[in-house]
């Protein structure tokens, strides 16, 4: 299994906080059959803004450690964009995409994507990029027509689903 969304990359945004626990996240995942991991920071300009060689350095060093513990896990670089305008250009000049690929993992306001959500996705369309809408389960638009699931694959936006809620974690309404 390929996990392509986590946030288990040590003292960044909502990753753990401490390597430790980052190792024996991996070690959990290992164990449970998964065999690569994109670690998936949050990266929302304005807010969750840090510098790429600080993930860089943070990423290295888990590798290294995991390596040292004797897993076999591979780590990925990627990163869980929150989609605005412009973004496509920060996308770019960081090198955001999920490894080296074309893919992007975005988020958006979970409440509903937002009126401009289809205006802001479409220059990374253009672009050649190809875009994931991280926990689409979890937006409240989704949940109250989940047709609008079908909309986004129908426009070349694909959907990623967390673990968890197919488990319940984040309720009922989530679940279903």
């Amino acid at each position: 299994m390929i996990d392509i969304h986590s946030h288990i990359l040590p003292n960044i945004d909502d990753g753990s906080d401490n390597i430790e626990k980052s190792v024996e996240q991996l070690r959990q995942m290992e164990a449970g059959g998964v065999r690569e991991v994109y670690l998936t920071s949050h990266y929302f300009r304005g807010h969750y803004h840090y510098p790429r060689n600080e993930y860089d350095a943070k990423l290295s060093e888990l590798r290294q450690i995991a390596e040292q513990e004797g897993l076999k896990i591979q780590l990925h670089s990627g990163f869980e964009v929150f989609i605005q305008p412009g973004i496509v250009e920060d996308i770019k000049e960081k090198n955001l995409t999920l490894g080296d690929s074309k893919y992007v993992l975005i988020e958006s306001e979970l409440n509903g994507l937002p009126t401009d959500f289809y205006q802001n996705v479409y220059p990374l369309l253009r672009a050649g990029y190809k875009p994931i809408l991280a926990h689409a389960e979890r937006y409240v638009s989704i949940m109250k027509r989940p047709t609008k699931a079908r909309e986004l694959t129908d426009r070349d936006i694909y959907i990623q689903t967390n673990a968890g809620s197919l488990l319940g974690h984040y309720g009922d309404k989530v679940r279903h």
